[in-house]
């Protein structure tokens, strides 16, 4: 076996599953398999978690296990031959058909990123396709960004929604998973992602098959969206649980210590930084006492963390303080050392 590419392989991988901004991105959080097909976008939407339709269009959720079993039969459709590019669920979307009136002719998937995307940066972006055999063979894939999330605007296209960037490859081959990929200056601040195919289908060079489909049918999975810069580093990660293992209290107390001063400023100034994220700050303490005690006591410690930042610069709405008592210790032994790492604040920093 040579190791080395072996390994360099999964060190990127790893890196790019980090860079990631795309939360779901290979469509594994599904809150209810089914063999039924989506219909609806309300019906897309309680299948799975983050993902949504921002048209009336219906994208489908695809267990692998499922594959020959979607109903209601769809003449000319067949999905046994196809898995996941990863894991056991891929989407399917239509991305061709309005001309011959096809329901929901183009879908497209909408999602809100871990963290925003800032203007004046460049992104590279990426997903991979396949159509079925019996598809109407396309191109026009790209991505779509959007400051706030979108809802129903009509069932025939996101024609008027100018996308970050497409890749004009005719993703034609069957039998394979092509990659759709691109880089863009991003124009603004925006929240959301949306994918599909945004061109208009009289400017599409289509390929349709003999005894085929009249419309394009893709199959969707491991989606990316990663910078192309360096992004400053920092102890600080959004949709991390941070412990602020410099802030902790004595016995029976709410009061910062001294210690304390120095991460609290780093996290101010991250804060500043970043001003598009919220910050959730969770008070903790050591196992003795009355529950009810613990928590109003964990609130007060929370609580002591959000006053400190609110006097250096940060606005309240931004902060929200909760007290967790003595639920989730650290450890669970009865030494003094063990009860001092129990009583602790920590923070999770996220885009509202």
């Amino acid at each position: 076996m040579k190791i080395l590419p072996l390994l360099l392989s999964l060190l990127f991988a790893f890196s790019a599953k980090a860079q990631n901004m795309v939360p779901n991105e290979s469509f594994e959080d599904v809150t209810n398999p089914t063999t039924r097909w989506s219909g609806t976008h309300s019906a897309f939407h309680r299948n799975i978690n983050g993902w949504t339709s921002p048209t009336q269009g219906s994208p489908d959720v695809l267990f692998i296990e499922y594959r020959d079993r979607m109903y209601p039969r769809r003449p000319r459709v067949n999905l046994l031959p196809y898995t996941p590019r990863t894991g056991n669920y891929m989407m399917g979307i239509k991305t061709f058909g309005c001309a011959v009136n096809t329901l929901h002719c183009k879908e497209y998937l909408q999602i809100r990123l871990k963290r925003p995307v800032r203007a004046g940066k460049e992104y590279y972006f990426e997903y991979w396709v396949c159509p079925i055999a019996s598809s109407v063979k396309v191109n026009g894939f790209g991505v779509a960004l959007l400051p706030a999330h979108m809802q129903d605007i009509g069932q025939l296209g996101l024609i008027n929604v100018s996308p970050a960037c497409v890749d004009e490859t005719l993703i034609d081959r069957d039998t394979a998973w092509q990659k759709v990929s691109g880089t863009f200056l991003a124009e603004a601040d925006f929240a959301y992602l949306i994918l599909g195919n945004f061109m208009e289908d009289k400017a599409i060079p289509a390929i349709h098959e003999a005894a085929g489909i009249d419309y394009g049918y893709y199959l969707i999975d491991d989606v990316l969206l990663k910078p192309l810069f360096d992004e400053p580093a920092s102890d600080f990660r959004p949709d991390e649980i941070i412990v602020l293992e410099d802030i902790l209290f004595d016995f029976d107390k709410a009061v910062l210590k001294e210690g304390a001063f120095t991460q609290l400023e780093a996290l101010a100034a991250y804060l500043k930084e970043h001003s598009e994220f919220h910050l959730e700050i969770r008070g903790h303490t050591d196992s003795e006492g009355s529950d009810a005690y613990n928590v109003a006591l964990s609130l007060k410690r929370a609580s002591a963390v959000k006053q400190y930042l609110v006097h250096n610069g940060i606005a309240s709405d931004r902060l929200q303080a909760k007290g967790f008592g003595k639920e989730y210790p650290v450890s669970k032994s009865a030494d003094e050392e063990s009860h001092k790492l129990n009583r602790r604040v920590e923070v999770r920093i996220y885009f509202p």
